[in-house]
């Protein structure tokens, strides 16, 4: 080890005695303060709070006013605290929430932010219809709203009527109840449909489109498939209609394009392009039963979709 290495870590014996005794100078004058502390300067200490220096001031003399640090400090003070409905200045009649301007918010406690925004969500719902919308202003908190609901001039709610003429339109349907022949669903025009209670000229002119995607009706259950209908339109239309499976329009498997094939409402996107795959890998189908050979079409799928397949 160098030589000032050795001067860093080894005291000399000098400069370890004049360690030890400063360590035990500071020791000596910690002990012999705290004894005299002990001996001569013991107290009897009494803390008093400031609420009881004020109460016994009162006591002693009445003109005494108590101070305002003990007020401040005082136990037995209580605070209220004010309610948000306080900083609303609410309007003694009744008003009109679509005919007050901005200065007329800004009296009743709205900021002139606050104001501006319920002015501009009124002009964009077209005004105040009713006090739900009233409510539904974003700057309009619930405190606000009860303390001034029941001054508003507004309905509860909006009463929607029947036009005369679509209450006619309804008798009319109303009346239409029964179906002089039962007519073959496969081959019906709207004339026919409408006849039905619940299918109007629109509904019919759907049921069409349908059925020309899916290529005809096999049975009564495809009916379901059409959402556009209610379920008691449905048991309506079953009742006065007859299903020819003869005149069903099948999809050529060796020559439908993926478009066709797509638009069947009983197949899915992917479920097309895998059966146009399986031609291209088999180089034509030699028999129907070779579709269910797509990883996508299972056993229910094909059982389905069989009546429209040929070859």
């Amino acid at each position: 080890m160098k030589k000032w290495d050795k001067d860093i870590i080894n005291f000399s014996r000098r400069t370890r005695r004049g360690a030890v005794f400063l360590v035990g100078i500071f020791l000596l004058f910690t002990v012999v303060s705290y004894t005299l502390e002990v001996l001569f300067f013991k107290n009897n200490y009494q803390i008093t709070y400031i609420d009881d220096i004020g109460e016994e001031l009162l006591e002693k003399d009445s003109t005494v006013k108590k101070p305002s640090f003990v007020k401040r400090f005082d136990k037995k003070q209580t605070y209220q605290k004010r309610h948000p409905k306080d900083r609303f200045k609410i309007p003694a009649d009744e008003f009109n929430p679509n005919a007050l301007v901005k200065n007329e918010w800004m009296d009743i406690g709205l900021t002139e932010k606050q104001a501006i925004a319920l002015l501009n969500f009124r002009d964009r719902i077209r005004g105040f219809k009713t006090k739900k919308d009233f409510k539904n202003a974003f700057v309009i908190s619930n405190d606000l709203f009860e303390s001034l609901e029941s001054l508003i001039l507004l309905p509860d709610s909006v009463v929607v009527k029947d036009s005369p003429k679509r209450s006619k339109t309804k008798k009319t349907s109303q009346k239409v109840t029964t179906i002089q022949s039962p007519f073959e669903l496969n081959s019906a025009d709207v004339s026919q449909l409408v006849q039905v209670h619940g299918i109007g000229e629109y509904r019919a002119k759907k049921i069409i489109e349908f059925r020309t995607q899916l290529g005809g009706f096999i049975d009564e259950e495809q009916l379901t498939l059409m959402s556009f209908l209610p379920d008691e339109v449905i048991d309506s239309l079953v009742q006065h209609i007859s299903i020819n499976q003869d005149i069903i329009k099948k999809i050529q498997l060796n020559s439908v394009d993926i478009s066709e094939l797509k638009s069947h409402p009983l197949l899915s996107n992917e479920e097309a392009y895998s059966i146009i795959s399986l031609r291209n890998e088999l180089g034509a189908f030699s028999k129907i039963q070779e579709v269910i050979k797509s990883p996508l079409i299972d056993i229910r799928k094909y059982r389905k979709i069989k009546p429209y397949l040929d070859l």
